[in-house]
């Protein structure tokens, strides 16, 4: 027997209840849109968290953070429509001015005993050269919530939740491709919704990254297309010197 058969994961397509968290409104499209459209079509049950609302995202010296938390929020809206996602919540954080790690982590914890979800997304917050402290934030908190969400004595006013898996998008270490070639083109089309974020050119530039990133996860499952995910169960995230490569 070796570590991967001692320690299993589970496939998470095979899951109905999610929750992605994002940290700003346009992540969730750029790194697993092909995967959340393709949860979607399935009918299964997906409530998008978006916890920043965005209002310092741009190079704009003219643009006020009042009117782009509106835009952005706006973007985000109409990118649901084309994935097909109905359970939207703004935690309305704002941008690159999040409070300390513990305290979203309890609002964390709250959310998943209310939703229990089986499976949460989050960014990986071991991302190598990563400076965006949200991201980090962001990542961090969700896994600590995924992990003691489980436990009765913390949050003892919230009854406890198992959630089965913890899947990060935007990972250097996947785990577990997914094939989207038939849900590609949403996920461009959805990208294209944050004007915002991606002028002509930007996204441009965007679009052919991802054709090229994509394709070379796609490679991996015999597949045009495809997204990558480092998958985990609560046991590999704790004194497991291992899970990095499993």
């Amino acid at each position: 027997m070796n570590l991967k058969d001692l320690f299993p994961i589970p496939d998470f397509l095979n899951f109905n209840n999610f929750i992605v968290f994002e940290p700003h409104p346009d992540d969730a499209d750029i790194f697993m849109d092909g995967v959340i459209k393709k949860l979607t079509l399935k009918n299964k049950n997906i409530t998008l968290i978006t916890v920043t609302n965005g209002d310092k995202g741009t190079y704009n010296p003219e643009q006020d953070e009042k009117s782009l938390k509106l835009i952005r929020k706006e973007e985000r809206l109409n990118a649901n429509e084309i994935l097909g996602i109905k359970n939207m919540i703004f935690l309305d954080y704002p941008d690159y001015d999040l409070p300390e790690k513990n305290i979203i982590v309890k609002e964390f914890i709250k959310i998943l005993r209310e939703l229990k979800p089986e499976v949460v997304f989050a960014p990986d917050p071991n991302l190598p050269y990563e400076v965006h402290p949200d991201h980090k934030l962001v990542g961090e908190a969700v896994s600590e919530a995924f992990f003691f969400s489980s436990m009765p004595l913390i949050m003892k006013d919230y009854p406890s939740h198992y959630v089965d898996l913890i899947s990060y998008y935007l990972t250097p270490y996947p785990n577990k491709f997914v094939d989207i070639t038939d849900t590609f083109e949403f996920k461009l089309k959805s990208i294209k919704e944050h004007k915002s974020q991606f002028n002509e050119e930007n996204y441009y530039k965007m679009e052919i990254y991802l054709k090229i990133k994509n394709r070379e996860y796609g490679e991996k499952i015999g597949a045009v297309y495809g997204e990558a995910f480092k998958v985990f169960t609560p046991l590999h995230l704790h004194t497991n010197v291992d899970a990095i490569n499993l």
